[in-house]
């Protein structure tokens, strides 16, 4: 067990507000399941998602107004593992939307 589940809840609760960027979205997601009773192999876990973080450029999501003379698209896709991950067999679900 890691010994100061308090500082991992902690740090949990932080990662949160970094969910708009889907490529950790998941990480934090599997992260979250073991506040309860996290172990060492889970600190360790997290230490290689904030150290990520703190490596990448973009801050994350931008959106920008269109005019009003151009025309819109939008297209959205989605893919589901329906219960297939042996450690926890909970469903994901991945998504892609593009807007041009």
């Amino acid at each position: 067990m890691f010994s100061n589940p308090t500082l991992y809840c902690s740090v949990v609760g932080a990662l949160h507000a970094t969910l708009t960027r889907p490529k950790i979205s998941y990480a934090v997601n599997i992260v979250c399941q073991f506040m309860t009773k996290p172990l060492e192999s889970h600190w360790i876990i997290m230490k290689h998602i904030l150290r990520y973080l703190k490596g990448i450029i973009i801050p994350g999501l931008h959106f920008q107004p269109a005019s009003l003379n151009c025309s819109l698209s939008l297209k959205a896709y989605g893919d589901v593992d329906w219960a297939t991950n042996i450690d926890d067999r909970r469903s994901t679900l991945g998504a892609a939307i593009f807007w041009s």
